[in-house]
């Protein structure tokens, strides 16, 4: 190998889902407690809230999920408009109105 060995990484399988639809409906501290030790942009919820709204999009069985379904609606009333535009191409994607 060019770079020499790549350390294995031991992650818990837990530690690797993050519940979307929990995450949304979280507030920015929680947000920030739970989920901020990954990589968030300025520590910004905003950017977790957006990637959550994308994975939302891109799972078909979301569609079929009241819970997702109503968190989806909720942020098509949102007041920031970045995260209304993606929940909106959400909405499209799995055809919620």
């Amino acid at each position: 190998m060019r770079f020499g060995r790549r350390p294995e990484l031991h992650v818990e399988p837990s530690a690797a889902f993050v519940d979307v639809v929990a995450l949304l409906r979280a507030t920015d501290a929680e947000v920030l407690e739970r989920w901020g030790r990954r990589y968030l942009a300025d520590r910004d919820p905003r950017w977790a809230r957006r990637n959550a709204l994308v994975v939302l999009g891109n799972t078909p069985a979301a569609a079929g999920d009241p819970d997702a379904v109503g968190v989806l609606r909720a942020y098509l009333e949102h007041p920031d408009e970045t995260l209304r535009e993606h929940a909106a191409w959400a909405a499209a994607r799995l055809g919620v109105t």
